[in-house]
């Protein structure tokens, strides 16, 4: 491909971004020789670069890079170097300003090239740690509203390019890509560039790598930033619209400054300068730092004019925002964790801890892991929105043996913030999973709470897993050991792991194979705790599990896309671990909840579409507030939870429909309710489940949670009613679509149920990923909405693979 690339730009033409990209994948990647990649970089040069491959190269560059986990908006301001001015740093000194306006700024740079001092010398000349990973940037950022990322730790695949690079000792692509390139994915970027040409392509390069407010700017006198010196050629960004025109200092009070004025030295030199200028010394290079850092004020903020951004760059000066900041940037760089300090604190933790996490997976015949993870590199974001701390009690509650937390943050978007804060909540084991390369990353899983670590023979050598291992152990951490072949396997025999993960995905094309775990599963002693990971989705696929004689299964993307993952766990442990839910249901007297409070059923269902037993608005909430007084009394507390009243799994239970309280199961006997309404051709509703192999399921459950059935409400009256009647759930059996549940979804906390009348089986395919929290399946009839006494064939439900109530009826 390369030589495809090196023809084309030989002879002027340009590159695809197809081929721009995998080009750069293969430079990148260390796959080009010096010699080609020399002819490469000066025949692209001298033929011009096109917005499609300075996209592409740019991409790659992303893509290969180190990140900042970061959540919001961050800003950069930074400019190509290449002006030849010699002038101190601007738009270095602009981030502190920037930042002491609440916005936060991942300033991204190196050290000096074409000047005297780099952004990253002047940054270590004012006191502040320069190597920082990612991890440390990111505590860095949230102390102080701004990091500062050193470019080659992030951008380690520019070893194979920069000794080409710097031997041609001419301008090259890679003189604009850097600033490009920022690590923490800054969506709002004030961009100085040397070459007017430069201005307006840029700005379409940053659109395209998801830059949604910017400018990318260039001085008449050649300074790449605004300058104070003369005018400044503008391209401006607004969510994909771009507009040019021409700033003049002139127009917001300011008068030309000097080219002396904005003069710098070396590192020590302009760290004073900048220490002067935050302290509010008058001149041109104060004129300087105010226009850029207005500039980007504008940029960042709604609803303000350039004007008033360089008039909140100017108080924080004058306010000593800024100077404020920068010390505090400074001490933040400073106490950030180290190596030392993570070992330490490791080491003073208790390692005796009896290895919980292998006694969780060994508690049941069968046992799953739980993952909670917001992206992966096949599938990309999983959950945009991310609830990890609800995520992780809701597989608590589930029934979940155990949590894994994805902690990498570049390609499953993880963060040590996830780990800490689930390890602290739940009270099940909690794996870090992680690539693992450096016993750093142990110590720091035994300081953040994890039970256990993972780690990959993909990623490392006998011995390597062997240490990592036996250090885990020392700290009383368990080792998940991850393979994925015959190899793989007998390594994590020879390391000594207790615990061995085979993992059905093959690494090289993402396809994924349950057999995989199947064919090595007798590589294995019983002895041994075996995994099974991805691929699972089916109840089959657990029950082909289970009759291999493997009892784990780490499941990922599956949970993580269901919208109800208590009802999902329990749809994969099958039909002998189903506990049944019940719902009494056209609850309208106030006498009937002394019964419903001792029968203890799930949910209390109040009808407010037009029936015999609807409710009014004023009724629902007494009939709410008598729930709620009698169940506190009854049990004298507040809040149950309870375990001794089990429902069982797999005993066909009468569930009330119609006011009518019938056998209610606990303890797996079954209680005669009083049966406090008795109308003639009262249906009962039941839920769908088997009745061979018993296995008792702990339910934890506050209270008895209310429904609103409504037929065909109105979007206004239905948040007013939830509200105002303190619901749960509401329960919709109208005509209501996708659209109006996630707009239901979006104003309101309650659950939403959409009831679906079954026709066929594509009838309930419709709504298989419906955002709806539960779907409720009932016989069609033309004229009512539910009630009917009617059944429809249950068949229609076999390959529906989401967790779902459905009705039977009988009189």
């Amino acid at each position: 491909m390369i030589k495809d690339a090196l023809y084309a730009v030989t002879h002027g033409q340009d590159l695809s971004y197809d081929l721009a990209k995998d080009t750069m994948n293969k430079i990148m990647s260390g796959d080009v020789p010096e010699v080609p990649m020399a002819g490469f970089l000066c025949a692209l040069a001298a033929k011009g670069l096109t917005v499609d491959e300075v996209t592409a190269f740019a991409e790659v560059m992303r893509e290969k890079a180190g990140s900042v986990p970061h959540e919001g908006t961050v800003v950069e301001i930074v400019g190509t170097g290449g002006d030849e001015a010699n002038t101190f740093n601007i738009s270095t000194t602009s981030g502190f300003i920037i930042s002491a306006a609440g916005i936060p700024v991942a300033k991204h740079g190196n050290r000096s090239v074409s000047s005297k001092c780099g952004a990253a010398d002047l940054i270590e000349a004012l006191g502040a740690k320069l190597e920082l990973n990612g991890e440390q940037n990111e505590a860095v950022l949230n102390k102080a509203n701004m990091c500062f990322m050193f470019a080659p730790v992030y951008h380690q695949a520019m070893k194979y390019a920069g000794p080409v690079r710097k031997a041609l000792g001419v301008r090259t692509v890679f003189n604009i890509l850097g600033p490009l390139a920022n690590p923490a994915g800054a969506t709002v970027e004030l961009m100085g560039v040397y070459d007017k040409t430069l201005v307006e392509p840029l700005a379409r390069v940053l659109a395209n790598l998801g830059v949604k407010r910017g400018a990318v700017v260039h001085g008449f006198d050649g300074l790449d930033e605004i300058t104070a010196i003369n005018k400044t050629y503008v391209c401006e960004i607004n969510n994909g619209t771009f507009t040019s025109y021409k700033f003049d200092p002139k127009d917001y009070g300011f008068e030309y400054a000097d080219k002396t004025e904005l003069e710098g030295g070396d590192a020590t030199v302009n760290a004073e300068i900048t220490r002067r200028v935050l302290g509010g010394e008058q001149g041109g290079k104060r004129t300087a730092v105010l226009l850029n850092a207005g500039m980007a004020i504008y940029l960042a903020k709604d609803g303000i004019t350039l004007a008033e951004g360089i008039e909140e760059a100017k108080h924080m000066i004058d306010s000593g925002k800024a100077l404020a900041t920068m010390e505090q940037f400074v001490k933040a760089t400073q106490e950030v964790e180290s190596p030392e300090s993570v070992k330490a604190a490791a080491l003073a933790l208790p390692s005796d801890t009896g290895f919980p996490f292998e006694a969780a997976l060994r508690q049941q015949d069968f046992n799953f892991i739980c993952e909670v993870k917001k992206a992966s590199p096949s599938k990309g974001i999983i959950a945009e929105h991310f609830p990890y701390l609800e995520i992780a009690k809701e597989y608590e509650v589930a029934g979940a043996a155990a949590i894994s937390v994805l902690t990498e943050p570049d390609f499953f978007k993880g963060d040590k913030k996830y780990l800490q804060e689930i390890a602290s909540t739940v009270k099940i084991p909690v794996l870090r999973k992680d690539f693992i390369i450096d016993e750093y990353q142990i110590y720091q899983a035994k300081v953040w709470g994890a039970s256990a670590i993972l780690l990959i023979c993909a990623c490392l050598d006998v011995p390597t897993l062997t240490k990592f291992r036996e250090l885990a152990d020392s700290l009383g951490l368990s080792s998940l050991v991850e393979a994925h072949d015959e190899h793989e396997v007998q390594m994590a025999i020879d390391c000594g792991a207790r615990i061995i993960g085979v993992n059905n995905r093959n690494l090289k094309d993402f396809t994924v194979d349950v057999q995989n775990s199947v064919r090595l599963r007798n590589l294995v002693q019983d002895d041994v705790i075996f995994v099974s990971e991805s691929g699972l989705e089916t109840p089959e696929d657990i029950q082909v599990l289970r009759d291999n004689n493997i009892g784990v299964a780490l499941m990922g993307e599956t949970f993580m896309r269901s919208p109800n993952k208590v009802e999902k766990l329990a749809y994969l442990y099958g039909p002998t671990y189903y506990t049944p839910k019940i719902k009494m249901c056209g609850i309208s007297k106030v006498e009937t909840i002394l019964a419903i409070v001792d029968a203890k059923p799930d949910y209390m269902g109040l009808v407010f579409a037009p029936s015999k037993r609807q409710v009014t608005v004023d009724q629902a909430k007494i009939l709410v507030s008598e729930l709620h007084k009698q169940y506190a009394n009854r049990y004298n507390r507040d809040v149950i939870q309870w375990s001794n009243d089990v429902v069982q799994a797999g005993t066909i239970t009468d569930v009330v429909q119609a006011g009518t309280i019938t056998d209610v199961v606990q303890d797996g006997t079954i209680i005669n309710a009083l049966q406090e309404e008795t109308a003639t051709g009262d249906a009962h509703e039941g839920t769908l489940t088997s009745t061979e192999n018993i296995s008792p399921t702990l339910i934890h459950q506050e209270f008895i949670k209310t429904v609103g059935v409504f037929v065909n409400e109105t979007l206004d009256n239905l948040v007013t009613i939830a509200t105002e009647v303190n619901l749960d759930a509401v329960q919709l059996h109208g005509d209501e679509e996708e659209a109006f549940i996630q707009s239901l979804k979006e104003r309101t906390n309650v659950e939403v149920w959409k009831a679906v009348q079954i026709r066929s089986a594509a009838d309930a395919e419709k709504w298989i990923d419906s955002s709806a929290d539960m779907l409720l399946f009932d016989a069609y009839h033309k004229d009512e909405r539910g009630g009917t006494g009617e059944v429809f064939d249950w068949s229609y439900l076999d390959e529906f693979e989401r967790p779902f109530y459905a009705r039977w009826w009988y009189r």
